[in-house]
């Protein structure tokens, strides 16, 4: 259940950026793996230590900020794959 979870969000951030012309405005995205994906209920996975933020919230690839968005597309995507983001926590990498 783990390795397909990872590998439809996965799926799903890649189609929506080479979609959205999103290529061209930062690195290629970090991808889920085992180690940042961990399944705390039957389906109920937690992403942790996924650091697609660069330089503060302003640098926040539009893929990230549009999995929160109910109104885009990406969340649409999601919630039609059965995946309901629930919340993200910023991480401060000057700790």
């Amino acid at each position: 259940m783990k390795d397909e979870f990872i590998n439809k969000v996965n799926s799903l951030f890649n189609d929506y950026i080479e979609k959205n012309d999103f290529k061209d405005d930062f690195q290629e995205p970090p991808l889920l793996t085992n180690d940042n994906v961990e399944e705390i209920d039957p389906g109920v996975f937690v992403i942790k230590d996924f650091t697609p933020i660069y330089c503060g919230e302003h640098h926040k690839p539009q893929y990230i900020k549009d999995m929160f968005n109910k109104d885009s597309r990406m969340y649409e995507l999601l919630i039609e794959n059965g995946i309901i983001p629930l919340w993200a926590e910023p991480r401060d990498n000057n700790k």
